[in-house]
């Protein structure tokens, strides 16, 4: 029996979709997201004061993100985008928006590990 996933986070159909049901492809891509996540992950963590580099990041990840249509974490990165521009930005306010994305990655992040463990055992 398959463990119970937590509400979607990503879109898994999409994405099989755009593997073409290829189990094998699926499963390399899901690897590749987490890694990207991660990468992403650590940067934003050291680039949590740099405005402009943090601005360019949110841009990056909603990117990936609106691929596998991770919809929390698309809203998290407009948030953090539209902070970074704006001029009267509180740093508190920048630290909590930081904070709410590094949350939404890592939830997709654990989400992703259980789609790839669960596309491991369907081989």
């Amino acid at each position: 029996m398959l463990a119970q996933l937590s509400p979607a986070v990503f879109d898994i159909d999409h994405v099989q979709r755009l593997v073409g049901n290829d189990k094998t492809a699926l499963h390399a891509l899901l690897r590749e997201l987490r890694t990207s996540n991660f990468h992403d992950l650590q940067q934003l963590r050291r680039q949590d004061q740099d405005v402009g580099a943090l601005g360019e990041l949110a841009h990056r990840i909603k990117g990936a993100a609106q691929i596998v249509r991770a919809q929390e974490v698309v809203y998290r990165c407009e948030r953090l985008e539209r902070r970074c521009n704006d001029k009267t930005l509180a740093p508190v306010d920048l630290k909590m928006d930081v904070e709410a994305l590094v949350q939404a990655m890592l939830h997709l992040d654990r989400q992703l590990a259980s789609h790839a463990r669960c596309s491991n055992h369907t081989e």
